[in-house]
C-alpha cells in the first residue's frame, strides 16, 4: 500500500553507528518512485558529531542527479549545539551551482 507521499517501500543501509548512509524508495509496483521533491533516494555521509555534512541526491538508477531547484548535493557545516552554520550546493559535477526557487 502506498503512503499519502505516493510511495510504498524505503528501502535503508546504516553504517557502524547505526546512522542512515542510503535510502531509496520505490512504488506498489517494486520500481523505483520519485519523490514530489524530485528525486528517488539520497546519500548522507555525517561528521565526527554524527550530523550529516553531505547529502546527495539519487535518480532511478542510483546516481547522482540534480533536484529541480537545480542542485544534485549540499554539504554542511555544523556547530558544536548542532547548529547548521553553513549550506553550499553543488552540481551532478561536484562543482558549486546557483539553487533556483
Amino acid at each position: 500500500m502506498a503512503r499519502k507521499e505516493g510511495y510504498a517501500e524505503i528501502r535503508k543501509e546504516y553504517d557502524d553507528r547505526r546512522q542512515v548512509i542510503r535510502e531509496s524508495y520505490f512504488g506498489t509496483d517494486g520500481q523505483p518512485y520519485c519523490r514530489s521533491e524530485g528525486y528517488y533516494g539520497r546519500t548522507r555521509e555525517y561528521d565526527e558529531a554524527g550530523n550529516v555534512s553531505r547529502e546527495c541526491y539519487l535518480d532511478a538508477q542510483g546516481m547522482p542527479m540534480a533536484r529541480k531547484e537545480g542542485y544534485a548535493e549540499i554539504r554542511k557545516v555544523t556547530n558544536e549545539r548542532k547548529q547548521v552554520i553553513l549550506e553550499a550546493y553543488f552540481g551532478t559535477d561536484g562543482l558549486s551551482c546557483t539553487v533556483s526557487n
